[in-house]
């Protein structure tokens, strides 16, 4: 053993300690944007059909820096490619891509939407 190997102490494994508030979404569909300075993407768990479109319900949302979007990335990239090599390929329906072309409706409740602007409409 050298000199600095018996220095320099092991790193011990580091642990994730979940706070007392901690919450968990379960989530069957996601939408994710860009800003100018984060990634947010929004966990949506029901639709609700309309006339002739449908409105996702966002439950939650993340919004992430791009080092931490860029580590997500990665880890999921890597989980599901160890699930893919064991189950198969995952195939996504066309319908669950869908949302992607949604526009972004800001709404916190039962209120009216006014379409062209994509906002809750003025009272």
């Amino acid at each position: 053993m050298t000199e600095k190997q018996r220095k320099t102490p092991e790193r011990a494994e580091d642990v994730i300690m979940r706070a007392s508030d901690y919450q968990k979404f379960y989530a069957t569909n996601v939408v994710s944007r860009l800003t100018d300075s984060d990634v947010r993407i929004d966990f949506l768990n029901e639709k609700i059909p309309e006339k002739n479109h449908f409105i996702f319900v966002a439950d939650s949302g993340a919004i992430l820096t791009f080092e931490a979007a860029s580590i997500l990335r990665d880890q999921l990239a890597t989980l599901l490619g160890e699930r893919e090599k064991k189950e198969g390929k995952i195939e996504v329906k066309s319908a669950r891509r869908r949302v992607r072309r949604a526009k972004e409706v800001l709404v916190s409740g039962p209120e009216e939407i006014d379409e062209t602007a994509g906002k809750t409409a003025p009272e």
